[in-house]
């Protein structure tokens, strides 16, 4: 008796009702697109919409050689650079959080070091003869081997000179972090600095007496201790071999500034491209992220996003306040910068128009993707296609973090995802023509976890982006969370495909995308594994369909099934111990599937797997799961984990 639909292998011949439905489907498209471009024109506070290339006010464009070699200086071109702020202040809500570091030291204090003071050279060389200069500290030659630097690294033609297409570079939209730096070792501060405040000196109020400077002094206090805290805490973690980069936990944690929101978009929007922005290295390293709306002090947040401004000080003229008291302010094309170490931070430049989409000026989501790693510890990267390349691309709005960055990241120390899957297949579909004549078959691998799934593009070694997705919503009809095997019979006259999951299993219709809702004698589904699967026992571990023999096998425990689908009856002499038919494999499997990419079936337990090629080929492993399929990370998604 046979129970199951089969779907079978013919030509499908046009008719109306899949006429109108891909009629139908031409028209959401439209429509969909039509809204996506409306919406994204009426962005508040843009302006000239989204048809015009409009990015920044007040753009000064480099054109002298005072302004090349200021922005060369800047970014460490002529040497190294030491990016970090110095964190002096509580960061309470509504308050600045950074401070300037280079804060002038009192020439009439009695602390005064008399050791600061450097002897100026009146513009003479090492040979005693006057020195060209660009500037009081930079000569020509320094600028022209600091601008030869740039031109070889950025893939210019290396002059020397400031020709058009060096300055072209040098105007293009780009991070502040400067392209070289000084080495790092997780720290800036000392643990003297944290214990004395040294950090804090030159900021108190000279009446130590008032009360303002009391609660100024007791909150400088709290906020030495709450970093000694995470310094000592940051710095054991370090030691350790598993060490995390700059943040140790599992769990990072992120917050748009109440006060850092911009003027240029909705709220909401704003953090929707953030969350975009940590999904996507959600997608690459252990750690998960999450907003943190709820503490009530901003030093418990990990990375402190905020857009600001740079404004001019009414009072004096010639001096700037500058943007969430940061200590670097934002300069000619610099939309945004960010900082690591111990209090990490991403500040955008408010005076720029940030583009939704990506089409027409500069991405928001590339640029906070961009910072967020600085954040996380990542430098610039000059390399094409780098996520880290300093300059935001304008021509290319599709962007993915690419297998260097992702590897990069990695590297920092917050280690690649390692996961355990409840199974793995490879899911088989005609390839059609326009005419809807079979002219092929395609595939593709899916992972499945705990109510998730990914499917996994085997020739770019990653998981598609977005991934995982919630099984419920991805594969429509599908309710249970644990899928124990998925199995695909695709044959010359055979296309069904099953899910187990406990007692019972569904059949799956690939042409609608949803289950069935009943079999062929008319039995709802989910039905019983014994009733149509005869002799297959319930709550197996894994099953997969070796196509070339034309037999299904089922795991379950120590025992092997072979079943024949046609005849819906287990094969004589079956079940067998794993260890005799496949020598090597382990038993209690989590998975088993046939890689049309790899021509090998694969056994799959924990963190550890096994191969065999073809059906007589040896077994060989065990080998590390994320070393054959690599960056799929289990993304906290609120539906499942909230």
């Amino acid at each position: 008796m046979n129970v199951f639909r089969i779907t079978r292998l013919t030509p499908p011949r046009p008719n109306f009702t899949t006429t109108v439905a891909c009629l139908l489907r031409h028209v959401y498209a439209f429509v969909t697109l039509f809204l996506l471009v409306s919406e994204a024109d009426r962005v508040p506070g843009r302006r000239g919409g989204i048809g015009h290339n409009v990015h920044m006010l007040n753009n000064q464009p480099i054109r002298s050689e005072v302004e090349a070699a200021s922005y060369l200086r800047k970014l460490g071109w002529f040497k190294p650079v030491d990016w970090e702020p110095v964190v002096v202040q509580s960061a309470r809500e509504g308050e600045p959080f950074l401070e300037p570091a280079d804060i002038a030291p009192d020439l009439f204090s009695d602390d005064f070091d008399p050791s600061m003071m450097v002897e100026e050279a009146e513009g003479m060389g090492r040979d005693g003869e006057p020195t060209e200069t660009v500037d009081e500290s930079i000569s020509k030659e320094e600028l022209a081997m600091a601008v030869r630097k740039f031109q070889e690294e950025n893939n210019l033609t290396v002059t020397g000179e400031l020709d058009d297409e060096t300055l072209n570079r040098m105007n293009q939209p780009r991070c502040g972090n400067p392209d070289k730096t000084l080495a790092k070792n997780l720290t800036t501060l000392t643990l003297g600095e944290l214990l004395t405040g040294s950090a804090n000196k030159g900021n108190t109020s000279s009446n130590d007496s008032s009360n303002a400077a009391e609660d100024a002094s007791a909150g400088h206090e709290r906020r030495r201790r709450s970093v000694l805290e995470k310094w000592k805490e940051r710095q054991q973690q370090h030691r350790t071999k598993d060490k995390r980069g700059y943040f140790p936990g599992n769990v990072i944690t992120w917050r748009l500034m109440q006060e850092g929101f911009s003027m240029q978009m909705e709220q909401e929007m704003q953090r929707v491209v953030i969350h975009q922005a940590f999904r996507m290295w959600s997608e690459v390293m252990k750690p998960i992220f999450k907003e943190d709306t709820h503490s009530l002090r901003v030093d418990d947040v990990d990375i402190v996003i905020a857009f600001g401004k740079d404004l001019s000080n009414i009072a004096a003229p010639n001096e700037r306040r500058l943007h969430l008291g940061c200590s670097h302010e934002f300069q000619g094309q610099e939309y945004a910068h960010a900082f690591s170490s111990l209090f990490a931070s991403v500040h955008l430049n408010d005076d720029v128009y940030f583009t939704l989409d990506g089409h027409q000026g500069i991405s928001l989501l590339r640029v906070i993707v961009h910072e967020v790693a600085h954040a996380l510890g990542l430098q610039h990267q000059l390399r094409p296609n780098s996520v880290m390349l300093p300059n935001y691309p304008t021509d290319n709005p599709n962007f993915e973090i690419g297998v260097e960055d992702r590897r990069a990241m990695q590297d920092l120390g917050y280690g690649q995802c390692e996961e355990q899957f409840d199974t793995v297949f490879d899911w088989l579909r005609p390839r059609k023509d326009e005419n809807g004549y079979t002219t092929g078959v395609s595939y593709n691998t899916y992972f499945f976890f705990d109510g998730r799934y990914w499917m996994y593009e085997n020739s770019q070694g990653r998981t598609r982006y977005g991934d995982p997705r919630v099984i419920r919503k991805g594969w429509e009809g599908i309710a249970s969370r644990k899928i124990d095997g998925i199995l695909h019979v695709l044959n010359r006259f055979w296309d069904v495909l099953f899910f187990f999951s406990g007692d019972s299993y569904y059949q799956y219709d690939s042409e609608r995308d949803q289950i069935y809702t009943h079999d062929a004698h008319g039995n709802p589904f989910p039905n019983l594994i014994s009733y149509g699967f005869p002799g297959i026992p319930d709550n197996i571990d894994t099953v997969y369909y070796n196509r070339s023999a034309g037999y299904t096998y089922f795991f379950k425990d120590h025992l092997v099934y072979q079943y024949e689908i046609e005849r819906q009856r287990v094969s004589p002499g079956f079940p067998k111990e794993i260890n005799v038919l496949y020598p090597g494999v382990p038993n209690n499997l989590d998975a088993a599937y046939y890689s049309y990419y790899h021509k090998t079936t694969f056994f799959i337990k924990g963190l550890e797997y096994w191969g065999i090629s073809g059906n007589n080929g040896p077994i060989v492993g065990p080998f590390t799961v994320n070393q054959r399929w690599r960056d799929i990370c289990n993304v906290w998604m609120w539906d499942l984990d909230g």
